[in-house]
């Protein structure tokens, strides 16, 4: 049972409930962001709170800007208080009153996505200690998107007390975008529920499923939301400078690029090869059928939750060399490989096609690192020395 901290005893008193508390007995954290759809925020927020659950003293809410979706359901099933905000747009002044009294009662308020009304709304509930946690890597706003950046950064320098990038990369992201200094923020990296990727079907029937030959040919995959950012294309063009037939290139996921990248993969003749399976809310069924994993994202990608998911199942995983965040995870030629060109990729993927050893000790060493580094009990621990401290400030 944790011990209560100085800054905990301290809330206690001034609330008039000094009894000695029970894990999960503590102030209460609301977790707000736009939706629990299916995503890697999405994703990573709720194994946060299923964290938080097993392991702290604090005690978890949430509020949903708008659609509540897969992951607000699993929250939900938690015994977890889910918040419905109710709102059509990020920006829409005249809810923020309204707002403010769903969510006044909980003495922290914790961002996860830059929402102007509901962030608002928290500005005018006194005595709120307010974190938000940046969660995009090296990205240039323009129009509306910039116009939210100089609301939200008004408000993050005046009225917020805590200030977190998921990554280094995110950190110098976020105080780029909110014109707050570096040295303001610290990075907690996400918590990842390893447990979770455990597969819940056998391979032959997942693959089966897809339509996915299980021939011996190695399987090269990805998993990501199919926008611009992700670069899948890449990933489609060095494969398709391998040897014809030698592999199966495996793309779990859907969004707006899905079609421009089907069609890509025809284009290039190895639609015959490719899989597009779609989105899928298990990502441990597909991980399975995998040899290789490749995010090629670009730098705006902060942390890439399905990169180290991948490289926690023993997948050898590749990125680029302007892949943001996704380098903090990756020590080239140890735990994974980075490179610098779709040919750069190809030849590494030939190698690692032909060289089953090769990747083996890549899989292992990633395997190591990052369930060392990315465990819930680290995370759960981080924010809980950050909620203390913003209490007895």
């Amino acid at each position: 049972m944790p011990v209560l901290s100085t800054a905990l005893r301290r809330y206690h008193e001034e609330n008039g409930s000094m009894r000695h508390i029970e894990r999960n007995n503590g102030p209460q954290v609301l977790h707000c962001m736009w939706s629990g759809g299916i995503g890697g925020a999405e994703r990573a927020v709720f194994q946060f709170i299923r964290s938080q659950i097993q392991r702290s003293h604090y005690r978890p809410a949430i509020a949903y800007s708008r659609a509540q979706g897969f992951y607000g359901d699993e929250i939900r099933s938690l015994g977890v208080e889910v918040i419905d905000l109710g709102l059509k747009s990020d920006i829409s002044f005249t809810q923020a009153l309204r707002i403010r009294k769903l969510i006044a009662r909980f003495p922290i308020h914790q961002f996860h996505s830059a929402e102007i009304t509901p962030m608002l709304a928290s500005v005018l509930c006194p005595g709120v200690r307010r974190i938000y946690t940046h969660r995009s890597g090296d990205s240039e706003y323009f129009g509306r998107q910039r116009a939210r950046y100089e609301i939200v950064g008004f408000m993050a320098r005046n009225y917020f007390q805590g200030l977190v990038g998921n990554t280094g990369c995110a950190s110098t992201s976020g105080a780029h975008v909110t014109r707050t200094h570096v040295s303001k923020w610290r990075t907690i990296y996400n918590g990842i529920d390893f447990s979770m990727l455990r597969p819940r079907r056998p391979r032959e029937a997942v693959a089966s499923e897809i339509s996915l030959q299980l021939d011996g040919s190695v399987v090269i995959g990805t998993s990501a939301r199919l926008t611009d950012v992700k670069r899948i294309e890449l990933l489609i063009q060095a494969c398709a400078k391998l040897k014809p037939g030698s592999f199966w290139l495996l793309i779990v996921g859907d969004g707006p690029a899905r079609t421009n990248l089907e069609a890509l993969s025809r284009q290039l003749e190895i639609d015959i090869r490719t899989v597009f399976p779609g989105m899928k809310e298990h990502i441990g069924d597909y991980l399975q059928l995998m040899d290789v994993f490749v995010l090629p994202s670009s730098s705006a990608e902060s942390f890439g939750n399905s990169a180290v998911e991948a490289m926690s199942q023993g997948l050898s995983t590749i990125v680029f060399s302007d892949g943001g965040g996704l380098l903090e995870h990756i020590a080239n030629g140890k735990t994974g490989f980075i490179v610098s060109s779709t040919e750069e990729l190809s030849a590494r993927l030939a190698d690692l096609a032909l060289c089953p050893e090769l990747r083996l000790r890549l899989g292992d060493a990633a395997r190591d690192y990052v369930t060392r580094r990315y465990s819930c009990e680290n995370l759960v621990a981080s924010y809980d020395d950050l909620y203390d401290e913003l209490l007895s400030s």
